[in-house]
């Protein structure tokens, strides 16, 4: 199994949280996974089985960790593999999670069990279409790369319409120059 832990970073460029990515199949030794593997981890949550066999402790310390969940994962029975506080677990979804009932509903579910929320790869043109998704979220994650001053003062706006604000954790890329 592959596995990177990568921090995620506030306004104030200190570490918030951990984002898991993992990966079941090396696709660069065996580049013929790559067209079953965004199905990996479908049924079962990868992430879920690492935080199990090393502690959340270990890998975050003190802080949440995101794990990535696709649109069909999220109809698994995530309680039952999640074995660490769910109040430390960042359910991380993207824009193929739909703005459409069998989604809001299930993320509602969800979010009743004490799961966290978090979103990302949605471009800040489709946030009034995902109004009612993102009204459940607790972070949303913008790369800032991506972002127009125009497009951050826009969302901010929209957050602030909102009577529940979501913390926006920005993914920042350094180069070494």
């Amino acid at each position: 199994m592959l596995a990177t832990l990568i921090p995620l970073f506030d306004e104030n460029m200190t570490v918030k949280a951990y984002s898991l990515f993992t990966q079941k199949k090396n696709f660069l030794l065996n580049p013929s996974f790559l067209g079953t593997g965004m199905n990996d981890g479908v049924g079962q949550i990868q992430g879920f089985e690492l935080i199990e066999n090393m502690g959340i402790e270990t890998l975050s310390g003190d802080k949440e960790v995101f794990i990535s969940i696709n649109n069909i994962s999220l109809f698994t029975d995530i309680n039952e593999q999640c074995k660490a506080p769910h109040d430390r677990v960042v359910l991380l979804v993207d824009n193929a999670v739909l703005p459409n009932d069998m989604y809001i509903n299930r993320l509602k579910e969800l979010k009743n069990s004490g799961y966290k929320l978090a979103i990302r790869k949605l471009p800040v043109s489709s946030f009034e279409d995902y109004r009612q998704v993102l009204l459940l979220m607790d972070y949303i994650l913008l790369d800032d790369k991506k972002i127009l001053r125009r497009q951050e003062f826009i969302l901010r706006r929209f957050i602030r319409t909102s009577s529940f604000v979501p913390e926006i954790l920005i993914h920042r890329k350094f180069s070494s120059s």
